[in-house]
């Protein structure tokens, strides 16, 4: 079956939302204040390009290594719901996943250790995980007081 444009734009901005509610998440998660947004690209090559992107940027304070490597941890959770740290670094060192130049900055070594922190942190808050994807769809945007309040009402329902 052939995509067609609104498939394909429909996909990247899901996977783009995904991958900078995966940072945001672990931030937060890690007591660190953040903001998301994602963006469409200006490519015409549909199928070699992606069609949307985003950035994730933290309020007062530098991205931990856990924070970096959320994104993708994220994309591979999401499709994968029961896959394990060992898998994703493998997927990195295989190249079948790849975190972007920016998060590979803030990452000195991808470790199974580093993996698995991201990853326990998004599932223990998957709720505000779910949460800031739909909003990263819908409004393309999450400004830090919003991302702070949300997760503030998921953490002290689910006794984080």
């Amino acid at each position: 079956m052939m995509l067609d444009e609104s498939d394909i734009r429909t996909h990247d901005k899901r996977q783009a939302a995904i991958h900078e509610a995966g940072h945001l998440t672990v931030a937060l998660a890690s007591g660190v204040s953040g903001r998301a947004w994602i963006f469409p690209t200006e490519t015409e090559d549909l199928l070699e390009a992606k069609t949307w992107t985003g950035k994730f940027a933290t309020v007062g304070c530098p991205n931990s290594p856990e924070i970096c490597i959320a994104g993708v941890v994220a994309e591979c959770w999401v499709e994968d719901s029961q896959v394990e740290a060992s898998e994703i670094v493998e997927f990195i060192e295989d190249e079948f996943v790849i975190p972007s130049p920016t998060d590979m900055k803030g990452i000195p070594v991808v470790s199974e250790k580093l993996v698995s922190t991201a990853l326990e942190l998004l599932r223990a808050y998957k709720t505000f995980f779910d949460w800031a994807v739909a909003e990263l769809i819908n409004d393309e945007v999450i400004t830090d007081g919003m991302a702070s309040e949300y997760f503030r009402s998921v953490d002290e329902r689910e006794g984080g």
